[in-house]
């Protein structure tokens, strides 16, 4: 199966290759750091914001270590800032905002990307497969540690790193895993996945307030002030430990009953038959299908199903065919890319 390729010399689904873990989707670090003595995005005026792009592309300039492309959000086209959102690459607000005075910095496989002028003058993510955080914080960090000496950032002695929201001030960093959680959703529930984990966020695919689509959530830290960054790596570890645990238990429970059995047999039928999908039906299904893959039950890798989950997504499917399309048109090529990739 081809994945997305070229995309400014981009390919944003390269990050998904290699072995998938049967409950962790992916892991990843966001560092939010502010230039010292200059305002805040929101309060910035036109030329403070051009003001850091600038100072952070003389630093990416002087040194482009860890390798990155640089782009000033106006040379980006709404489809490919719709594409980056959609991929979780840059949030939707970013997206959607004003473009002028921001501009966006990702390394060529997308794994490691820097909002300029977002909430904060500088977002920097990191991504790594499944549930192994650690390579995706040696790259987050080499770059911090760089742009630090270069740059300067807002720091206080009693407070820590300054941020634009109360709620990232102290080490300005948190961690998130993607959760697949299908058991646990159907034999407990969110509310008890929400209780199990009273100290961290727990929400939707598409961010706050967002129900978990496919059974998919996103579990993040949340405490930044007061604690240090030891303490919020072991509290991300000790969470994935917790929903590894208690999600294989209720798979053993789960995969008992016939009727997951016969919901296993709907999913690939319909999935292998049907002429339309929308993004939605399509996820739900091939969440059902990751489920029965991981436990060995169907012969699909779950690496294509992982790959599959991104790009039957709304925009980035017209990227993968390399067209504009209406709905109508989207919901049937997203039928047949699934049915072409998912026969056995």
């Amino acid at each position: 199966m081809n994945s997305l390729k070229n995309i400014r010399g981009i390919n944003p689904l390269l990050w998904l290759e290699g072995e998938s873990d049967p409950i962790f989707l992916s892991s990843r670090i966001r560092i939010a750091r502010n230039i010292a003595n200059l305002p805040f995005p929101q309060w910035a005026k036109r030329e403070e914001l051009e003001r850091v792009v600038k100072i952070v592309y003389d630093a990416w300039e002087k040194r482009n270590f860890p390798f990155l492309f640089f782009f000033p959000l106006q040379e980006l086209s709404p489809s490919e800032k719709n594409l980056f959102a959609e991929l979780h690459l840059i949030s939707r607000e970013f997206a959607r905002g004003e473009s002028e005075g921001r501009a966006l910095l990702i390394s060529p496989d997308a794994s490691l990307s820097v909002l300029l002028n977002e909430e904060d003058h500088i977002r920097i993510s990191a991504l790594g497969k499944g549930k192994n955080l650690h390579l995706a914080i040696r790259r987050a960090f080499q770059l911090e540690e760089y742009w630090a000496k270069e740059i300067g950032f807002a720091h206080s002695p009693r407070l820590g790193f300054l941020t634009a929201s109360p709620s990232n001030l102290g080490t300005g960093i948190r961690f998130s895993s993607i959760a697949h959680l299908p058991a646990l959703t159907l034999l407990r529930g969110r509310n008890y996945i929400e209780n199990l984990l009273a100290d961290m966020e727990i929400r939707g695919l598409l961010g706050e307030g967002s129900e978990p689509m496919g059974f998919l959530y996103q579990i993040s830290t949340r405490r930044t002030l007061g604690i240090k960054l030891e303490e919020s790596l072991k509290e991300i570890e000790t969470a994935i430990s917790i929903l590894d645990e208690k999600e294989r238990e209720e798979r053993e429970l789960l995969l008992k009953r016939t009727t997951i059995k016969e919901r296993i047999e709907d999913a690939y039928a319909r999935l292998s038959s049907a002429s339309h999908f929308s993004t939605y039906t399509a996820t739900q299904l091939l969440s059902i299908l990751r489920l029965a893959s991981a436990e060995d039950i169907i012969p699909i890798p779950m690496e294509k199903i992982d790959i599959l989950l991104f790009l039957i997504r709304p925009t980035t499917i017209q990227f993968f065919f390399g067209r504009k399309m209406k709905v109508e048109e989207r919901d049937k090529q997203r039928a047949n890319l699934l049915r072409d990739n998912l026969l056995f």
